[in-house]
């Protein structure tokens, strides 16, 4: 029977964790381990420390494919764009971070099938990433109902770094897809919400499986945003421009790329320091 490999492509929270239950619900998918929870690569007890001679991603995906494989023969995980920069990173075993890994090719065994899962409200997606990241509340459960976010205080900057984050992450994936010309099952997360079972669907025709009968299509997780994270998106959306800023910033990686923007208008007029200083101060900014 042939094996069949998948990796769901995302960003955080974009709804990657709710896709992947329901994924499971319908035996399409499972935890990579029951200690760790999870559905991601980079969070599992099967990365790069159980398997110290490999060289490659590739040798390590591979790995974990045959370790979590399905009955159907059927084997998938998730992976963010910043995980897939962080492993590669800690192969190469460098301490300056290679950004640019969406430009390798063969990072995945032969094969290999791609789901990429995008958000379209990335304005959203950012708040909900840094209310998460402030609580550190990354699922909510009917064990756990924990109000999400309401002691974490509003911050234009940190949702701005979020957001340009998240398009920039988008933009690797983007370019990684053609890179290796790979044409993926694009699925939003607005749609799959509004009716899961045909987007499932949709996957086990993409991947050439059948759906079990009987099956759960059904996730364990509950949402997590409220009124907050709605008040939050009308607050924000006067001072989208700051983006830009932090987009540049991520894309080019350091502040040297300011700092020579001021160098070259150091003895410009007073209102290109003025900018200059204005820029270097929100970059700055944690």
């Amino acid at each position: 029977m042939k094996k069949i490999n998948y990796v769901v492509c995302a960003t955080p929270r974009c709804g990657s964790t709710y896709f992947c239950s329901v994924l499971e619900g319908a035996g399409l998918l499972t935890k990579i381990s029951p200690i760790s929870n999870s559905y991601e690569a980079y969070n599992s007890n099967l990365s790069y420390k159980i398997y110290p001679q490999v060289r490659s991603l590739r040798e390590i995906f591979s790995s974990l494919f045959d370790e979590i494989r399905l009955r159907n023969n059927v084997s998938g995980f998730k992976v963010h764009y910043h995980q897939l920069r962080g492993l590669y990173n800690v192969l190469l075993k460098s301490n300056k971070l290679c950004n640019c890994v969406y430009r390798r090719k063969n990072l995945f065994p032969e094969g290999t099938n791609f789901i990429w899962l995008i958000r379209r409200n990335r304005v959203r997606q950012a708040i909900s990433y840094y209310i998460a990241n402030e609580t550190n509340i990354w699922t909510r459960t009917k064990k756990n109902r924990t109000v999400f976010g309401k002691d974490v205080p509003f911050s234009v900057i940190k949702i701005a770094d979020f957001s340009s984050k998240i398009k920039l992450d988008n933009k690797h994936w983007k370019a990684f897809f053609k890179r290796n010309n790979i044409s993926p099952l694009i699925i939003y997360y607005e749609d799959f919400i509004k009716d899961p079972d045909k987007y499932i669907s949709s996957v086990a025709s993409f991947l050439g499986v059948s759906l079990l009968k009987n099956v759960s299509i059904k996730s364990k997780f509950l949402k997590q945003s409220t009124s907050v994270n709605e008040a939050w998106e009308r607050r924000y959306s006067g001072h989208k421009t700051l983006e830009f800023y932090f987009y540049l910033f991520h894309k080019f990686g350091f502040m040297e790329y300011v700092y020579s923007i001021s160098f070259v208008f150091k003895n410009k007029c007073r209102a290109c320091k003025r900018t200059i200083y204005l820029i270097k101060s929100i970059l700055m900014l944690k």
